[in-house]
């Protein structure tokens, strides 16, 4: 039985040590430096390692409950949410909402959700992003 691996960029610095995929491996370690204030150093190691492809679990049935019907753990689970968003002074808008709480999504909204995703994971980080504004204001 054959095992997959892949090539990914290990970073050690500060004590803290990530792998991620060698073509982001940059904006990791600008992420890295900005969480923990330390400067790049002697003490920052970048390595390029072979890791075994995680093969990924067959789905589990997600959901109890039809398109449209309301599932009493979401609900639980959301309306617990909302509770603590109350008792900190916030008003979450029910009034405002389409569908009870709980209430599954149609295969639209699961689509878009993973849109947003995609949209999120391919956002650059802050700190280059506030590096950006700083070089352009200083200029």
């Amino acid at each position: 039985m054959e095992q997959n691996s892949k090539k990914a960029a290990r970073i050690t610095h500060a004590g803290i040590t990530r792998e991620c995929d060698p073509a982001v491996f940059q904006a990791v370690l600008d992420e890295m430096i900005a969480q923990t204030g330390e400067a790049f150093g002697p003490g920052t190691r970048i390595e390029v390692v072979e890791v075994l492809a995680e093969t990924p679990a067959p789905p589990a049935p997600i959901f109890t409950v039809k398109e449209g019907e309301v599932d009493p753990r979401a609900a639980e689970r959301v309306n617990a949410q909302q509770d603590v968003l109350r008792a900190a002074g916030f008003d979450v808008g029910n009034h405002h909402q389409a569908f009870d709480s709980g209430t599954r999504m149609l295969d639209v909204g699961h689509s878009t959700m993973e849109h947003r995703k995609r949209e999120h994971d391919e956002l650059r980080p802050l700190s280059a992003v506030l590096d950006e504004i700083d070089a352009t204001i200083s200029a």
